[in-house]
C-alpha cells in the first residue's frame, strides 16, 4: 500500500514550471548615473550587495519576479519556486552579513509548540540558501511573502489611525505570538499582514512582465 500512495502523489505531482520571460525592452531607461533606493547608501558604493537581476534563477528552482523592497542589510525579492509553484520571499544580505542569527531564531519557532495559539502568528523561515559572488558569499533567507507592516498602513491612512475591528483583530495576534516568544521585540514596522489571497501576487508578476515603468539595464 506505501508503495501504491507514492506512486499516485508522484503521478499527481505537478511538472517544474518553465521559467518566466521579462521584457529587456520597451521602457524608459534610467541613467546608470541617477541613484535609487539602496544605492543611495554607503554599503551599495562599497560593493556589498548583490547584483540580483529580475528573471534571475537562484539554486535552479527560485526564480525573481519582483523587487519588494530594501535595507541597509538586505535586499528583498518576490521569487516563484518553479519546482513547488508556490511564492516565496528571497531576503539576500549584503556582503559580510550571514542572517544565520535570524534564521536559527526562525528554526527555533518551528521547533516549539505548534498548539500554542501564538505559533502559526509568527513568521518563520523556509530555508537558507548560499549565493555565490566574486565578491564573496551571500546569504538569502527563504520565507513566505507577507503584505505591508503596520506601520505602512498607517503612513498610507490619511487618518494615522486603524480601525477599530482591524486594531483588536491584530492586537489579539499580536499577544498570542507575544505569549509564546516571550519577547518584548515587537514594534510597527516588524508586524506584517499574511497575505491570504495568493492571486495578489499573480497580478504582481504580471505587471512585471509588461514593461511599463523605467528601469536600469
Amino acid at each position: 500500500m506505501p508503495s501504491v500512495l507514492k506512486w499516485a502523489r508522484s503521478a499527481l505531482r505537478r511538472a517544474p514550471s518553465l521559467p518566466l520571460r521579462f521584457p529587456s525592452t520597451g521602457f524608459e531607461i534610467v541613467p546608470a548615473s541617477e541613484l535609487l533606493e539602496e544605492e543611495h547608501l554607503e554599503e551599495f558604493s562599497a560593493g556589498a550587495y548583490y547584483p540580483v537581476n529580475i528573471g534571475d534563477v537562484y539554486h535552479s528552482k527560485y526564480q525573481i519576479v519582483g523587487k519588494l523592497g530594501f535595507g541597509s542589510t538586505s535586499t528583498v525579492w518576490l521569487a516563484k519556486s518553479l519546482q513547488e509553484h508556490f511564492y516565496v520571499a528571497l531576503k539576500v544580505h549584503i556582503l559580510g552579513y550571514t542572517g544565520k542569527e535570524e534564521f536559527e531564531v526562525c528554526k527555533k519557532i518551528l521547533q516549539g509548540d505548534s498548539a500554542h495559539p501564538g505559533y502559526h502568528h509568527l513568521r518563520t523561515a523556509r530555508e537558507m540558501i548560499v549565493l555565490p559572488h566574486s565578491n564573496g558569499d551571500h546569504h538569502c533567507l527563504v520565507q513566505d511573502p507577507m503584505w505591508d507592516s503596520w506601520r505602512d498602513i498607517l503612513r498610507r491612512n490619511p487618518t494615522r489611525r486603524f480601525n477599530l475591528p482591524m486594531l483588536k483583530g491584530g492586537l489579539q495576534q499580536i499577544l498570542r505570538a507575544l505569549d509564546y516568544l516571550h519577547n518584548e521585540y515587537i514594534k510597527a514596522n516588524n508586524i506584517l499582514h499574511k497575505i491570504v489571497d495568493k492571486s495578489i501576487l499573480d497580478s504582481f508578476v504580471e505587471e512585471e512582465c509588461t514593461p511599463h515603468r523605467p528601469g536600469k539595464l
